[in-house]
């Protein structure tokens, strides 16, 4: 699911189910930081069939990645 606020303040979310997961990990959270994205937090576990991944445009510089 995306959500993304627009600057009204609606939310517009689309969402598709995967039966797969197309990205590893290090790879997504590379390509966020490349779009200038930051995770906000992640439900990541190396253990688990799938995660979760919050990101958002951050506007003061921080690290690209939360503490585990």
């Amino acid at each position: 699911m995306v959500a993304q606020i627009e600057p009204e303040g609606a939310v517009r979310a689309c969402s598709e189910r995967l039966s797969i997961w197309p990205y590893r990990y290090e790879d997504l959270v590379a390509q966020l930081r490349s779009v200038g994205l930051t995770v906000q937090s992640t439900t990541f576990d190396p253990e688990s069939d799938g995660y979760l991944v919050v990101a958002s445009r951050d506007q003061a510089r921080g690290t690209s990645e939360p503490a585990p």
